[in-house]
């Protein structure tokens, strides 16, 4: 099996079975998916949380250890520092984090001619 039809069926795995219950964030989470999977050739595992009613991403470079939190949003949502405080507190904390919230999450803002641009959020930064 080529490295495209594994990564399609890896994809029809992991994603679609959220399509039906985030219909509005099916593309956005697949553009955002492609671009770790196939593009970066990054780790991803989806997660789902029904507190922000929406999927993120725990995604690594393969040869690293720790995994970051990827939230796939579009360019045309509103983000203030509530919602971003309210994301962190609503994340559980990856394994490695010893806090009782996500310490980061990293906003993968997508566009509509598919650019996606990659922003950290640290804790620190919001409170």
């Amino acid at each position: 099996m080529s490295g495209e039809n594994l990564n399609s069926l890896q994809q029809d795995n992991t994603i679609t079975q959220f399509y039906h219950k985030y219909p509005n964030e099916a593309s956005i989470l697949t553009q955002v998916y492609q671009d770790l999977t196939i593009a970066k050739s990054w780790a991803v595992k989806v997660e789902e949380s029904e507190m922000l009613e929406r999927c993120f991403f725990k995604a690594k470079i393969q040869k690293e250890s720790q995994y970051q939190v990827i939230l796939p949003c579009s360019s045309l949502e509103t983000w203030s520092v509530e919602r971003l405080s309210n994301v962190l507190r609503s994340i559980p904390p990856i394994q490695e984090e010893c806090s009782q919230f996500c310490k980061s999450v990293t906003l993968a803002i997508t566009f509509p001619d598919s650019t996606i641009v990659y922003y950290k959020v640290n804790r620190g930064m919001i409170s």
